[in-house]
């Protein structure tokens, strides 16, 4: 009795052992993917991964490796933020608070720990693209240029920026060099330039740093305005961009009208108009307003008028010309005087602004536009744009 007894318990526990060792034998290390990464609205880096099979064991561990070098491993990687901590999950995903370096290939693995050990997922690369970028340059003149560039970083991480220029290709810190202004997260900035020469090719680029090392962003080229234009006059403004149909505005060295004096005198000018106490309402004082103002004035007015001058004007096969509104003759003159150009009269000029029955705008100094009687002769300049 006592024999059958062992045998009987000897099958049981041989047959307890075998249950428990196939058991264990069917445990294994996690079987995971790396999930593919993008920016989140404020640019931080997503990563995360999709754990596929827990083999058989409860997991313990999740994060995210990654390396220069497309040989990540848990012995291989770049940085010490190697792993992010998180409870199991099928699914996980963290943005990750390092600073990657701009224009740089990163690889990527999600791994996953149980008891039996770490799995990682199949590698993923991201180029994290530029830090920093150069926006065309705007309002040219003889002498200035309001510079824009673009800031890339995940919110929270301060830095400064600014730009660098020279009168050759590709400047660095060692060249001119503008103020900084500081740069927090994805923003746009911009940098007033003076103490340019005039008609010179200038080579601008933006820059930053980060770490101690700098970052340049694409270059762009621009041309100081002060040169002749194609019609002959001088190109005194340039937006640095074309919209509505245009970018430039040259002013012609000649001024028009006639001659207003009595017998035995000369006074050569323009009226603005020879009705007075006449108010058009429907004048702008913009900056491209210039050419709808002449329409306007023309179509009001029946008598001469500077603005009809201009528009009759023409020269080298060129009759788009227009009197300008304030802040184009404002501009305009402006940028000649720091540029130290005249033209053939002065820089003073009739503009296509009205002020109210009695008065318009004229420019009579660099950047000052005041009122004058309408019906009073003054120097009137042609511009026009392209």
């Amino acid at each position: 009795m006592k024999i059958y007894f062992i045998f009987f318990l000897s099958l049981f526990l041989f047959s307890c052992s075998s249950s428990t060792d196939n058991e264990m034998q069917e445990l294994t290390v996690p079987q995971l993917t790396t999930k593919e990464l993008s920016l989140d609205d404020e640019g931080f880096l997503k990563l995360g991964g999709k754990i596929t099979n827990n083999g058989g064991s409860q997991i313990s561990k999740v994060g995210v490796i990654w390396s220069t070098s497309s040989n990540v491993s848990l012995e291989n990687y770049a940085t010490e933020d190697k792993e992010e901590m998180f409870s199991s999950n099928e699914n996980f995903e963290f943005k990750s608070k390092k600073i990657f370096a701009p224009n740089t290939t990163y690889y990527f693995r999600a791994f996953a720990q149980n008891n039996r050990g770490t799995a990682l997922g199949n590698v993923v690369s991201y180029k994290y693209g530029n830090v920093i970028e150069t926006l065309d340059p705007t309002e040219i003149t003889t002498v200035s240029a309001t510079l824009n560039g673009k800031f890339y970083q995940p919110l929270g991480n301060l830095s400064y920026a600014g730009f660098v220029y020279a009168t050759h290709s590709e400047p660095t810190i060692f060249d001119n060099g503008t103020s900084s202004v500081a740069a927090l997260g994805t923003m746009n900035f911009n940098i007033q330039l003076t103490g340019l020469t005039r008609n010179t090719d200038y080579y601008i680029r933006s820059y930053t740093k980060i770490d101690n090392r700098y970052y340049y962003g694409e270059e762009k080229k621009i041309k100081t305005a002060g040169y002749f234009g194609p019609a002959g006059g001088i190109v005194a403004y340039d937006k640095g961009i074309v919209s509505d149909g245009w970018r430039y505005l040259e002013i012609s060295n000649k001024d028009v009208g006639r001659n207003y004096a009595t017998a035995g005198f000369y006074r050569f000018g323009a009226v603005w108009s020879t009705s007075p106490a006449s108010y058009l309402a429907g004048t702008s004082e913009k900056m491209g307003d210039g050419l709808s103002n002449t329409n306007f004035i023309i179509s009001k007015l029946s008598g001469e008028s500077a603005a009809k001058f201009c528009a009759d004007h023409s020269v080298n096969g060129f009759s788009d010309w227009f009197l300008p509104s304030k802040e184009e003759a404002v501009a305009i003159i402006t940028s000649l005087y720091k540029g130290g150009m005249s033209l053939q009269s002065g820089l003073s000029t009739w503009t296509s602004s009205e002020i109210d029955t009695q008065q318009a705008f004229f420019i009579n100094s660099p950047g000052l536009a005041s009122g004058y009687q309408k019906i009073g002769d003054n120097k009137t300049y042609p511009v026009r744009r392209y």
